[in-house]
Parts: structure tokens; sequence; C-alpha cells
């Protein structure tokens, strides 16, 4: 093949390259981005078992009334003071438009250990009798259900929403 043609056929290629390139980056970032990613309001709450916050607890939106979308998981956990701020993409990003459930678990540290909540009991670091029954939930399980939810209806609009305080108890 005659030096000319070789320049002209990888000229060619390149050319083929790069249009298929621009095409397919043109195509992806004229798109409305993720449409998995809904908009989201901020749900803020504080929580208090026993009159103590529960630092680490995990606070979950839980879907009512619509199947459940794997990509939104609407959750937050439990600061020092307390208080919580749902994320559902990102930390404290809120929620999206919709009906929930709130729903709250509390596990030890020790729980999420390979030695669990047994070796915990047997240890004497299990603080709450109920932890044994739920595996090592420290609230009672009502509270990590939708059926025994201490809000049984969160409606998420298009406005912030403060939960306020919500007390949880062991009784």
């Amino acid at each position: 093949m005659p030096h000319g043609l070789r320049f002209e056929k990888r000229v060619r290629t390149i050319a083929w390259a790069v249009c298929g390139f621009v095409t397919c980056f043109l195509a992806l970032g004229c798109g409305k981005g993720d449409v998995r990613i809904k908009p989201t309001q901020t749900v803020t709450g504080r929580i208090l078992f026993d009159g103590k916050p529960p630092v680490g607890a995990n606070v979950y939106l839980v879907q009512l009334n619509e199947p459940i979308d794997p990509w939104a998981r609407p959750q937050a956990e439990v600061g020092p003071d307390g208080s919580f701020a749902i994320g559902t993409y990102q930390p404290k990003d809120g929620a999206p438009a919709g009906e929930y459930a709130l729903t709250v678990s509390w596990w030890p540290p020790e729980s999420k250990t390979p030695d669990g909540p047994v070796e915990a009991e047997k240890a004497g670091k299990l603080s709450n009798p109920m932890a044994k029954v739920s595996g090592g939930n420290r609230l009672p399980m009502r509270y990590s259900t939708p059926e025994g939810s201490p809000i049984p209806k969160v409606t998420v609009r298009d406005q912030p929403i403060e939960l306020g305080e919500i007390n949880l108890t062991n009784k």
C-alpha cells in the first residue's frame, strides 16, 4: 500500500473515532440527568429514648402506598443532641415527595462485630433487655416497623418538614 493511502486511511479512522466520541459525549450530556434521582425536601427532627438521645441510632423513612424505590432510601443517623436530618442520595439532602412511616433502630457497636449481641450479652455490655430479643437493637422492636412507628405518617411535599421532638420509651 502506498504511503499516501496509509496516511489517508489513518486520518479517516481517526476522524471516525473523533465523530463517534463527540456523538457519545453529546448524547450523554444533553439528557435530563439521572432520572432515578428525584428532587428532595429537608426532613429534620429530634429523637429521645427514655429522655436521652440514642446517639448513633438509625432513622428511616419507609415508603407507604407506593412500591419501594431501590434508589431512594431516606435515612439519617441520630447525633449527640438527638437531632437528625434525613438524607436520600447524599447526607442531609432530604427525602423525595411521598408518604412515609418513620422507623428507628439503634444497633450497638458490639452487634456490628462478628461476635454480635450474644457475646456482648455475655460480657455484660448489653444495656437493653430488648436487644437480646431483637438481634441487637437497643430499642423495642415496635419502633423498627411501619406498624409500630412513632410517627405513622410523614408526608413530604414541596416544603421542608420539622418533625419536632419524638419521645421513644422502653415501655
